[in-house]
């Protein structure tokens, strides 16, 4: 697969990820590969449903260099890019979120974790020292039960949650909430990492800057990635909060710490909790939790995920009421 002409989805101006989307879709119906489809004339181009200047930015000479330049810099970082068409494009997140799915991942480590049950941790950037305490032992235990640790990489909560996976010889993947380019593993986790114990995925351009918007997408695929979302921390509003209400939404499990006396970083737990999210307890002394029911959880999330999809629950999958039409204007390229 030669990532340039992805890229080149990318990198044009207006693109953005609907029609990045739609492009795909077309390729994909037609039997085409993308290099097929940058061969072809802009007649056929505007027939995947791209505008007029859609067409034009695409077609660009500024566009072409840019994809090229990202596909030698890539390459040459051993960072591969996938998108919705490629074989080792993650199932469970086309199943998880639908339309939602991000249509191109830039990565870096073991794709194979794409494929392990896996569990994302979300919490508060200012963390605790009891939340981070429940998460360096929540994530233990489910290292020893083979589980992947997935989160996104901000400091507290997520770092914590990382961190502890690499110390106890699991695994982890990393959801960035910028461009592969930019993104730099935290001093603590790169002394742990490898290229077989760690992924690295970005959904945005490579040369993407953080944005709190682009935290909140980042966020949409940590739970696409995980067959269950652990809330450590959440105040009532902000990315956690968000994060909880997703998870809901798409029928991840979602598993919310209950703390005797919780912390102002965690004062929107019992929110969850109140709308049907399993409790988790933590004990302070043993540093264990009861987490059969997490565990019992995910085997039946990842197996539903392993089922065939009957056409008829494909429209359930799109999450209409979430798509915003004008989402394909509000990629600019960098």
């Amino acid at each position: 697969m030669d990532s340039r002409y992805t890229l080149q989805l990318q990198a044009a101006q207006g693109v953005g990820v609907a029609a990045q989307r739609a492009v795909l879709d077309f390729v994909d119906r037609q039997g085409l590969t993308l290099e097929d489809f940058f061969s072809l004339s802009p007649d056929v181009w505007r027939r995947s449903g791209l505008k007029e200047q859609q067409v034009a930015a695409l077609a660009s000479m500024e566009t072409v260099s840019a994809a090229r330049r990202w596909a030698d810099e890539l390459a040459h970082n051993n960072i591969r890019v996938i998108n919705l068409n490629d074989a080792s494009y993650p199932e469970r997140l086309k199943r998880v979120l639908g339309a939602l799915a991000p249509p191109i991942l830039a990565t870096w480590g073991n794709l194979q974790l794409l494929e392990k049950p896996a569990v994302g941790w979300c919490g508060s950037r200012h963390a605790s020292e009891q939340g981070i305490a429940f998460t360096e032992g929540t994530v233990r235990q489910a290292v020893e039960r083979g589980i992947t640790v997935v989160s996104g990489a901000a400091k507290g909560i997520d770092t914590a949650a990382h961190r502890t996976a690499l110390a106890s010889r699991g695994t982890t993947i990393i959801v960035a909430p910028e461009g592969i380019s930019g993104f730099r593993l935290r001093a603590d986790i790169k002394e742990l990492a490898s290229a077989e114990n760690i992924l690295i995925v970005s959904e945005f351009q490579p040369n993407a800057h953080w944005s709190t918007a682009n935290a909140m997408t980042r966020n949409h695929t940590i739970i696409g990635l995980s067959n269950a979302l652990i809330v450590v921390e959440s105040g009532l509003h902000g990315g956690t909060f968000e994060a909880g209400h997703f998870a809901l939404k798409a029928k991840v499990p979602l598993f919310v710490a209950e703390y005797t006396e919780p912390s102002e970083s965690a004062v929107g737990n019992v929110y969850f909790i109140q709308r049907g999210a399993t409790s988790i307890h933590h004990n302070r002394e043993t540093h264990h939790a009861g987490l059969q029911r997490l565990f019992d959880d995910i085997l039946s999330h990842y197996s539903d995920l392993k089922r065939p999809l009957a056409p008829a629950m494909i429209q359930g999958l799109l999450f209409p009421d979430m798509l915003l039409a004008d989402q394909e204007d509000t990629n600019s390229r960098g």
